[in-house]
């Protein structure tokens, strides 16, 4: 699946581990945060879009999954991120406002990427 420009609505499923459903005006899919190896956030600098901020979700066997960050956060990606270790969450809350281009890393399967 290959949602790298959609726009679309996460919401988590009940179950064992976090899984979440990621709806596109083009179909729908999900996976599990388990699955996740990186996770990044991606500003834009560009006033036509309403979203400025997107998560980039990186698996090993899938193409990455790219969510605005108010779906993100609202389906709880970054609750589940502060009990990670490695979780950089000083970066979740400077990107949004960031205000400029830029590519945050938050973590990293294996990585600290918060140290």
């Amino acid at each position: 699946m290959d949602n790298s420009g959609a726009t679309g609505s996460a919401a988590p499923d009940t179950g064992a581990g976090q899984h979440i459903t990621w709806l596109t005006p083009q179909g729908g899919d999900s996976f599990s945060l388990d699955d996740v190896v990186r996770i990044e956030i991606e500003t834009i600098d560009d006033a036509l879009l309403d979203d400025e901020a997107y998560w980039l979700l990186h698996f090993a066997d899938a193409p990455t999954v790219r969510m605005t960050y108010f779906d993100a956060v609202a389906q709880g990606i970054s609750g589940a991120l502060a009990g990670i270790s490695g979780a950089d969450m000083e970066k979740v809350e400077l990107a949004p406002r960031y205000g400029q281009c830029g590519l945050f890393l938050i973590w990293q399967k294996g990585d600290q990427a918060g140290s």
